[in-house]
């Protein structure tokens, strides 16, 4: 995947506890050209979620201090939610239904860097189409 241009570039916030995944993710996608923000605990992630406004939420079902699946359900107060990703390496098949039925889109790990590209490319979708619904209104 080539880097993007800034009008492309997309608000990334990855909360995830294992320092080795978290730094992973961070560089590789900075290195594509989008802001990344990350947080390795729930305590961290909810001091920063409510500050910005994200077009990619990347979290960790199981944190240190809480229960990722409840970061990923809280509506942020944006106009448009994120793209919601539930990573899990202990997924149940009810955590895949729930972020499914939730409109998660379920990442196991492990986890390869060609599923990121695919997560990137359908947020980058997701947020030119409620763009263009924010246009049709006015």
């Amino acid at each position: 995947m080539k880097p993007v241009t800034p009008k492309d570039s997309l608000r990334i916030f990855i909360v995830e506890d294992q320092e080795a995944i978290l730094r992973l993710l961070s560089v590789y996608l900075r290195a594509r050209g989008h802001t990344v923000v990350a947080a390795s605990d729930m305590g961290n992630a909810r001091r920063t979620f409510p500050e910005g406004k994200w077009d990619l939420l990347i979290c960790d079902k199981h944190l240190p201090d809480g229960d990722g699946w409840e970061l990923l359900l809280e509506d942020p107060g944006a106009d448009a939610l994120p793209y919601r990703v539930a990573m899990s390496g202990a997924a149940t098949d009810r955590d895949i239904e729930l972020a499914l039925t939730e409109g998660c889109h379920h990442l196991p790990k492990p986890f390869g860097i060609d599923q990121i590209d695919e997560i990137v490319e359908a947020a980058t979708h997701c947020r030119t189409e409620h763009a263009a619904a924010a246009v049709g209104e006015h």
